[in-house]
């Protein structure tokens, strides 16, 4: 369990720069990663020949998102977010935010070659990715951070993601540690 952690300005390139895959994490196998409660931001996957995945990478296994936020990952090639490759790939997602992340080549939030992705009440700054269904997220909007420029990913008050989550098997504080739900709906994001 990875919890209340900051993955910030992390770059994965290989010296001859043709490959770049999972800018902050990368999981190959039949493991399981899970994070709560935490933060992705300005991670990029750089290089001419790779598989993408600004932020998260998945080759194969399963990664739980629980109440994070995943902001301005870049990959020259797709997944700003995340990618996932194969069909022993799995990603599920609730409560969380992705958000300002860019593809030169396609998917800015989440490339699905094969695999499940499961995401439930998240919200996205762009329409639901390709092949995935977005149950019960927000789509199209901007979650409206404190101030992305100081690396403040808070959210203002009048922030989409405001109740936007589901309570089921949400965290009961948030990264800096202030009770959960504040009204009677949880926040999305970390």
């Amino acid at each position: 369990m990875i919890e209340k952690c900051q993955f910030f300005d992390n770059l994965a390139q290989s010296d001859d720069m043709t490959i770049g895959t999972g800018g902050a994490f990368q999981i190959i196998g039949t493991g399981t990663a899970n994070f709560t409660n935490t933060t992705f931001y300005n991670n990029q996957a750089i290089g001419s020949i790779d598989d993408g995945g600004g932020h998260i990478m998945i080759y194969s296994g399963t990664v739980n998102l629980m109440n994070c936020t995943l902001a301005e990952g870049n990959t020259t090639s797709q997944g700003g977010s995340v990618s996932l490759i194969n069909n022993t790939c799995t990603l599920n997602a609730t409560n969380t935010i992705f958000s300002h992340s860019t593809a030169t080549l396609s998917n800015p939030i989440i490339a699905k070659r094969t695999g499940i992705v499961n995401l439930t009440n998240c919200l996205f700054d762009l329409p639901c990715p390709s092949g995935v269904t977005c149950t019960g997220s927000v789509v199209n909007k901007d979650p409206l951070y404190t101030d992305v420029s100081s690396k403040d990913l808070s959210l203002t008050a009048c922030s989409p993601a405001i109740n936007a989550g589901t309570n089921a098997g949400a965290p009961t504080t948030d990264i800096i540690n202030t009770a959960r739900p504040q009204f009677t709906t949880v926040d999305v994001g970390a």
